[in-house]
């Protein structure tokens, strides 16, 4: 089937495979990636989720990214991170799940401003 998927955007195929699960030829979750556009499509119950940008859904793109973050090659981790709070905010979920950070929502907060603080200067 990975012969015949395209990019939804460009058209280029191959597209690159990065499975994260699999059973037999099933590929439960995982991720195809574009290297002409640099998108990354995520696979998620079996189901390549290949929609154009307008269509996509950032939340579950986040939620994606934060479940493989370890999984993942750091090309598609970043693509997506399109603001300073996206990588922000994936950092400081991985670093928390990591049991490295220990933190609240206020002190979560507390850093957002000092980065809004940041890049206002």
């Amino acid at each position: 089937m990975l012969d015949i998927l395209a990019c939804p955007i460009d058209k280029h195929h191959p597209l690159e495979l990065f499975e994260k699960k699999s059973d037999d030829e099933k590929i439960d979750e995982g991720a195809l990636y574009c290297e002409k556009c640099s998108r990354f499509f995520p696979i998620i119950d079996e189901i390549p989720i290949m929609l154009p940008d307008e269509l996509r859904d950032k939340k579950q793109d986040i939620e994606f990214l934060k479940r493989n973050i370890k999984q993942l090659p750091e090309k598609i981790v970043k693509q997506r991170c399109h603001g300073i709070y996206d990588i922000f905010w994936l950092a400081i979920t991985f670093l928390i799940k990591q049991r490295l950070v220990k933190t609240s929502k206020s002190g979560i907060l507390l850093m957002l401003v000092m980065m809004l603080k940041l890049e206002t200067m």
